[in-house]
């Protein structure tokens, strides 16, 4: 899948694809949910909240941090295989552009770009 919830600019991103598909083609395309990445979100909250930046040393003790934590909500983090490497965490909860959707923005975007909805997968 590619990558247009980490542009600035997703659904800009999204209007160029239509051009390079065939006739007819079908276009797949892979988002992130805004209520399936809530853990995420909120992990993402504290991060900022706290000023943890977005390098080795810092990412390790967050992550030992949120191990020990007793709140099942904060330990809810852990319970994805990238917050286990450090390069995959970086992109899990450290990335520094992501765009999260919804059902309804979803719907509008493609709408507006005159692309059809057929399913998901």
């Amino acid at each position: 899948m590619g990558v247009l919830h980490h542009l600035q600019e997703p659904v800009r991103g999204w209007k160029e694809l239509p051009s390079v598909l065939e006739s007819k083609g079908l276009m797949r395309i892979g988002l992130y949910s805004e209520i399936g990445r809530e853990t995420l979100i909120n992990q993402r909250s504290l991060i900022l909240k706290d000023g943890i930046k977005n390098e080795t040393e810092e990412m390790l003790k967050f992550r030992q941090k949120v191990v020990q934590d007793s709140n099942e909500k904060t330990r809810g983090v852990a319970r994805y295989q990238d917050f286990y490497s450090t390069s995959m965490i970086r992109d899990l909860i450290f990335h520094t552009q992501e765009v999260n959707f919804d059902l309804l923005e979803i719907s509008e975007i493609l709408e507006t770009l005159g692309l059809r909805f057929l399913g998901f997968e």
